[in-house]
């Protein structure tokens, strides 16, 4: 192992962890500006999430080079605004945040051209590089949510439900009945807690099977991650409630447990009141996650979202009542 491919291991690693910088600090200092605020820190592998009531709890510690954000709306300043007008906010965001990012990994890796040091000469190559490839996927992504494609007919689902329409009236289908042969893996994840909810909200129970065999084998394969978290939360209540399933069950638990467990939110303590009665067989464990979610349930998102959240913890507390 000579000393240049030492020279580019440096570099590259130093170029990972300052480019995740770079990108990192626009996306924090401009999301109050664009309707939106951070739910998800992961600091070098610190993760720190805030739940609706604004309080940042830890969740776990996995060792990374990198710092990265999930930002989401801030649902206060959203309330009374028209959907194509923070539809327009979103995409403002990610190509504000994104070209600053892009700009600071050039001008940076230009700099550090300048001296006559390999690592520091690699650093730039790495930071200039990565910064032509983060513009190409946010421009690939943007203009992808504008064509016609399953990415924008989510986003649409969510902008009525968002502007008050219930879910149950969106009419949504199941991804083999929408005219979108060429939707990705990514694409149908996002879109199945849509159409679960929907599902859900309208009591067709029994289509249900179809769609989570249908998006199962992504789920499992991509691993519980920030895009991801809502497919899983899904799937364990899927099979702690509509079909019973202990060993499926407790497979997403497990995956989900460093997570779930941590969550204050309605909709984690409902899942884990169905888990509770259902799998672990613990009535009075269960009674304890519906009083929880009940309690928590004004401070989770709004409209129609938060009166489905409602009839699911009402169900909750009835099987609880109805088990024997």
């Amino acid at each position: 192992m000579g000393p240049d491919f030492l020279h580019l291991i440096a570099g590259m690693t130093l170029g990972i962890i300052i480019s995740s910088i770079f990108f990192f600090i626009p996306m924090v200092c401009l999301a109050p500006m664009f309707y939106s605020k951070i739910r998800i820190l992961d600091v070098f592998g610190f993760k720190l999430e805030r739940n609706y009531d604004e309080k940042w709890r830890f969740i776990k510690y996995t060792p990374k080079l990198t710092v990265t954000c999930l930002p989401l709306w801030d649902i206060k300043k959203l309330e009374g605004l028209p959907p194509e007008q923070y539809r327009d906010k979103q995409n403002s965001y990610i190509i504000v945040s994104n070209l600053i990012g892009v700009v600071l990994c050039i001008a940076a890796g230009i700099i550090c051209y300048i001296p006559n040091n390999k690592i520091i000469r690699y650093l730039g190559i790495y930071l200039c590089i990565y910064a032509v490839a983060r513009f190409g996927i946010m421009i690939w992504t943007v203009s992808r949510a504008k064509k016609d494609s399953l990415l924008r007919y989510t986003e649409l689902a969510k902008d009525k439900i968002r502007s008050g329409i219930p879910i149950e009236l969106l009419d949504l289908k199941s991804c083999s009945e929408l005219p979108y042969p060429n939707a990705t893996k990514a694409e149908k994840a996002l879109y199945f807690p849509m159409y679960f909810a929907f599902l859900e909200a309208t009591r067709q129970y029994e289509l249900m099977e179809e769609a989570v065999n249908e998006i199962e084998p992504y789920v499992i394969n991509s691993g519980v991650s920030s895009t991801m978290m809502i497919d899983y939360y899904d799937m364990l209540y899927y099979y702690s409630r509509h079909n019973i399933n202990r060993d499926k069950a407790q497979m997403y638990y497990n995956k989900l447990r460093s997570y779930i467990e941590k969550d204050t939110d309605a909709n984690g303590q409902r899942v884990l009141g169905f888990y509770a009665l259902n799998v672990m067989l613990n009535k009075d464990l269960a009674q304890q996650y519906a009083d929880k979610a009940l309690a928590a349930l004004d401070k989770f998102s709004i409209g129609s979202e938060r009166d489905l959240e409602r009839t699911m913890i009402n169900e909750l507390f009835e099987a609880i009542r109805n088990e024997s």
